[in-house]
């Protein structure tokens, strides 16, 4: 082959690699032209879902906020479960003008920081306008991620709170923990368990557990959660709300923590389902 081929040759490759980085390119400026366009109809969605659309739960008029049903109480098992995972039901909850109480069933002492939760914890609520909380010191039930509660045990904290609050509604886990805590686990099956023995008009809702792959896709989760009656979704005030929260919970803010509050769709987006207790 002379020389003329060679460089004729050469010349055709460059034509060839400068065409497929000009595709390239081009496929790279049009994905990135439709992500931009489907963030601003999620924005756009989550707008108007929540100042315009359907309220799953309606407001509570003032003159009757001291009734049961208006009166709700959050069973969580750890100092932040309330920021992590309840964050958008909870500013939901707080803009409805509904009386929402904390029962923290552990002062999350694993790692020997119980006070400095307690702390944390009182903290976090006040972003959410609760209007009381309390936090268990109890040493049957600590923070480990390696043992079940006892159900009795739990059983006594609930009916305590139940009555001094004059809840009618209560909310928490659902049967899978969100995380497969074992703590998380045991606050649902006590509850449960209380909701069933108290045969009365209190009502049961669980935080429902998704897949790995919707946990940690953010505001996305919209689409997969759209079949859900009741969905709780977060504006950018509420998110910034709840990032508040989070970050009050200083002592547990490692790095992952604030992937978390970036990526998880706890942050975003709850979905609950009425737990039948009968």
């Amino acid at each position: 082959m002379g020389a003329g081929d060679y460089e004729s040759g050469v010349e055709d490759g460059v034509e060839e690699d400068g065409g497929a980085v000009e595709v390239l390119i081009w496929v790279i400026g049009w994905f990135k032209g439709l992500l931009l366009a489907f963030i601003v109809l999620v924005n756009l969605y989550v707008f108007w879902h929540v100042w315009k659309g359907k309220k799953n739960i309606p407001s509570v008029q003032k003159e009757e906020n001291n009734k049961p049903e208006n009166n709700v109480l959050l069973i969580t098992a750890h100092p932040d479960d309330e920021s992590m995972f309840f964050g958008p039901t909870l500013r939901m909850l707080q803009r409805e003008n509904y009386n929402v109480f904390l029962l923290c069933l552990s002062n999350g002492d694993f790692d020997g920081l119980g006070e400095t939760r307690e702390k944390e914890l009182g903290k976090a609520v006040a972003v959410f306008g609760m209007k009381d909380h309390h936090v268990i010191n109890d040493k049957e039930l600590s923070d480990d991620p390696t043992i079940q509660w006892p159900i009795q045990k739990v059983l006594k904290y609930v009916d305590t709170a139940v009555t001094e609050w004059n809840i009618g509604k209560i909310l928490t886990f659902d049967v899978h923990g969100i995380s497969s805590h074992p703590n998380h686990i045991s606050t649902f099956l006590a509850t449960k368990e209380f909701c069933k023995k108290r045969n009365t008009t209190l009502k049961l809702y669980s935080l429902e557990t998704v897949n790995v792959f919707r946990k940690y896709i953010g505001i996305v989760d919209f689409i997969f959660s759209l079949s859900s009656s009741r969905m709780s979704l977060s504006s950018l005030g509420d998110w910034l709300a709840i990032k508040r929260a989070m970050v009050h919970h200083k002592s547990q803010m490692v790095w992952f923590r604030h992937l978390w509050v970036v990526f998880s769709r706890y942050m975003y987006i709850n979905t609950l389902k009425e737990v039948v207790v009968g």
